[in-house]
C-alpha cells in the first residue's frame, strides 16, 4: 500500500460520513435543480449553514462538487450515484450500511483477535443486513448476469437452467427466460424467496418456463442429471470448504454429463496477491460468517475437480467478481 493509499484509508470514516449526511438531507437531489450557494441550500434542505458548509467543503474535496463564485453543482459522478432519480443511486442501501459497519468497526480489534463473527448468521441484525444488501446486489448484478448468459452460450439452445440461492429478484432466471425462448429456469431457495422469484418471472411473461425448489440449499435434493448448467452467484464465500464440497457434489448429481456449474465470486489469486477489492472482502466475510473467506482460486479447483468436475476456468466478470465455470466429468 503507498502513501496515498494510507492516507485514503485514514480518512475512509470521515469520508463516509460526509456521503451519509450529503445523502440523508438529499442535497445532490437539491443540486439537480441548478448551481447553488450554500445559504440556498441550507435553506432548501431544513439545515444551517454551518452545517451544510462542512459538507460541501467535503463534497468539493472529493470532487463530487465543483463550486465558482460561491455556488455549488453536482459532478457527473454524483448525478449518477447519489442523486436518487438516477437508476445507479447508492443512497438506498448505504446509508444503512454505514450504520451497521459503524458499530461493528468499534471492536474490529476483537473480532479480528476471535476470528469470530460479532453476530450469529440467524441472528436479526444478520438478517436485517442482508434484507437491506441483497436488493443492491441484484441492482449491480445485472451486467454480470448477462455477460454470464452470453459467455457460456446460455442464450441460445433448449437450455435447462439451475441457479441455487438466486433470490427473490430472480436475477439468472428471468434474465435467461428473456433472453432464450427455448429454455427453462428453476430456482433453489427458500419458500418465501422463491414466490418472490415466481412473481418476477410471472410479470414478465415467462411463468411456464419457471419452476422451483423449495428449501434449505445446504441440504436440497436437486435431482440428477436434469440440468445443462448450474449457477451459484455470491454463495461460495459463505461456506466452508466443506460445505462447499458437499454443495458441489450435489451440483454435480443434478447436471447432466458435460454439463456447466458456473461459480460468480469474490476469488482471490493464489498466494493471496490480488486483486485489492476481494482481498479487502475478506474482512467482510469475518464480520458476516462462521467459516466464509475469499478463497484462492487454486482451492476452488480442487474442491471441483473432487467434486466431480474438470476443465476448471476463471475470468474476470463486468465487476468485481470473478466467474470459475467447469464442465461435469463422465460419471
Amino acid at each position: 500500500m503507498n502513501t496515498s493509499m494510507v492516507a485514503i484509508a485514514l480518512e475512509g470514516g470521515r469520508l463516509n460520513a460526509l456521503l451519509i449526511a450529503a445523502l440523508e438531507h438529499r442535497l445532490c437531489d437539491l443540486l439537480r435543480a441548478g448551481p447553488s450557494t450554500v445559504g440556498e441550500l441550507a435553506a432548501k434542505a431544513g439545515i444551517s449553514p454551518r452545517g451544510c458548509q462542512a459538507v460541501a467543503d467535503g463534497m468539493v474535496g472529493m470532487r463530487l462538487w465543483s463550486v465558482a463564485d460561491g455556488r455549488y453543482q453536482n459532478s457527473k459522478m454524483a448525478e449518477k450515484l447519489l442523486c436518487s432519480d438516477s437508476p445507479d443511486f447508492v443512497g438506498a442501501e448505504h446509508v444503512f450500511l454505514f450504520r451497521h459497519w459503524t458499530r461493528i468497526f468499534l471492536d474490529i480489534g476483537k473480532y479480528v483477535a476471535s476470528g469470530k463473527p460479532p453476530y450469529a448468521i440467524d441472528s436479526p441484525q444478520t438478517l436485517e443486513f442482508w434484507s437491506q444488501l441483497t436488493p443492491a446486489i441484484a441492482k449491480n448484478g445485472r451486467p454480470v448476469v448477462a455477460e454470464a448468459i452470453r459467455r457460456f452460450g446460455l442464450d441460445t439452445g433448449a437450455v435447462a437452467l439451475l441457479d441455487v440461492g438466486g433470490g427473490g429478484s430472480c436475477l439468472y432466471g428471468a434474465a435467461l427466460l428473456a433472453a432464450n425462448p427455448r429454455a427453462t429456469a428453476t430456482q433453489a431457495d427458500w419458500p418465501h424467496i422463491n414466490a418472490a422469484a415466481r412473481a418476477v418471472v410471472d410479470a414478465q411473461g415467462d411463468g411456464a418456463r419457471f419452476a422451483t425448489i423449495d428449501g434449505d440449499f445446504h441440504d436440497t435434493d436437486f435431482g440428477a442429471a436434469a440440468f445443462d448448467a448450474v449457477v451459484i452467484s455470491n454463495i461460495v464465500h459463505q461456506e466452508s470448504p466443506d460445505q462447499n464440497l458437499a454443495l458441489f457434489r450435489r451440483v454435480r448429481r443434478a447436471l447432466k454429463d458435460g454439463g456447466r456449474i458456473i461459480l460468480v465470486d469474490w476469488f482471490v489469486e493464489d498466494g493471496r496477491t490480488g486483486p485489492p477489492p476481494s482481498l479487502y472482502f475478506n474482512l467482510t466475510m469475518l464480520l458476516l460468517t462462521e467459516e466464509g473467506k475469499s478463497y484462492e482460486k487454486a482451492e476452488i479447483g480442487r474442491l471441483l475437480q473432487e467434486a466431480g468436475f474438470v476443465d476448471v476456468t476463471f475470468d474476470r466478470t463486468p465487476a468485481f467478481e470473478t466467474f470459475s465455470s467447469a464442465r461435469a466429468g463422465r460419471r
